[in-house]
């Protein structure tokens, strides 16, 4: 068993980063340029023992959407657990809909301020103050952070360029109450949680797909610090997702999260994490010496985590199994899941990352 010290938990919004910070949902949609990194950039292919094409293809087939019946049973047996929720005895159960609809609605930001309550953070101040965020220290610190986010989400109504160039954005905005409604959903991401861990469906033997979302607005989205996630996953550390994940069941759908529609480049190569013998270590040491460079700006990569499921536990949010009409559908896990990474595929301007999903407490991690 890995020791706790080389654990790496994710946070929340990029605030202050351990090796692997990073927030579990990856539903905000960044507008990223595709810029490719330069081809110089990369380790020579042939470092490892691993042929790059051949690795990407095998880490990217067999997800879940090639297999119509295991998804039909997944669906299925979300259905039973939503029903089991409502049958039962829980105070809140009449909830769990109206919990659902807000964690699915990225236009609101609800779904970052879920994952905030879910990591442990009781009121907006704590996660301010947690997050520790250059721009939001100091006495008005979580005025500030109220103000950008209602403004990022435009939760105070439409603002024009005009509005914006006038100075009066913040004045505007601060009359939408985030703490209350911080407070509010800290509610129903207690509801939600308790139906996830009750009620969550075995996803053994499954392959999901999660689009890492990469950029500069983290404080008021789901995006992660790729630098640090990338090293860590890189060093083979366990990352630890105190909060939701969202995954989907191919690779198409979590791509366009990342910004693409496509990968953007081909295959200069790949990485066995096991590997120990001294050309792995050298792969494995410009890897991360790349990613130390100050020139390299993993913020415009395509970020794919592709991760095999071991007693891993979620459910599918769709109209099959929500009866409601959701912009997108997806696998959702609770927090408290482990990424023990495997092997990588990199390119000019991506990464597909391989690895393991497993509970917390099966890795003895708490």
């Amino acid at each position: 068993m890995q020791s706790t010290a080389a654990v790496h938990r994710s946070r929340t919004l990029g605030g202050k980063p351990h090796a692997a910070s990073s927030l579990a949902d990856n539903r905000f949609v960044h507008a990223l340029k595709p810029v490719a990194a330069a081809p110089e950039a990369f380790p020579a292919a042939q470092a490892t023992l691993l042929e790059p094409r051949a690795h990407l293809d095998s880490i990217l087939s067999g997800v879940l959407q090639d297999d119509p019946a295991r998804m039909a049973q997944i669906q299925q047996k979300t259905r039973d657990a939503f029903a089991a929720f409502a049958a039962s005895s829980h105070p809140d159960r009449a909830e769990l809909t109206d919990a659902l609809m807000d964690y699915v609605s990225p236009s609101t930001g609800y779904h970052v301020l879920m994952n905030a309550a879910a990591c442990g953070h009781r009121s907006i101040d704590d996660f301010v103050h947690a997050m520790n965020h250059k721009d939001y220290r100091g006495a008005d610190g979580v005025e500030k952070y109220c103000a950008d986010f209602i403004g990022f989400y435009r939760l105070d109504g439409d603002v024009t360029d005009s509005d914006s160039d006038s100075g009066d954005e913040a004045e505007r905005f601060t009359s939408f109450d985030l703490e209350s409604a911080y407070d509010d959903l800290t509610g129903r991401t207690r509801t939600l949680q308790d139906f996830l861990s009750a009620h969550a469906v075995d996803l053994s033997g499954v392959k999901l797909v999660h689009g890492v979302a990469a950029g500069n607005s983290a404080p008021y989205s789901v995006a992660v610090d790729p630098r640090s996630y990338l090293k860590a996953f890189i060093e083979k550390s366990p990352i630890v997702y105190d909060s939701f994940i969202s995954t989907t069941s191919d690779t198409a759908t979590a791509l366009a999260f990342t910004g693409y529609s496509k990968l953007p480049g081909v295959p200069a190569g790949a990485l066995d994490l096991s590997d120990t013998s001294s050309a792995a270590n050298a792969h494995r040491r410009a890897l991360l010496d790349q990613l130390s460079n100050p020139a390299t700006d993993p913020n415009k990569a395509a970020i794919l985590l592709v991760m095999d499921c071991d007693d891993a536990k979620g459910v599918y949010l769709g109209p099959e199994t929500t009866g409601q009409r959701l912009d997108e559908q997806e696998l959702l896990l609770g927090p408290n899941h482990v990424v023990q990474p495997q092997s990588l595929v990199y390119g000019d301007g991506f990464y597909v990352l391989s690895a393991k999903l497993t509970a917390a407490d099966d890795r003895g991690i708490a």
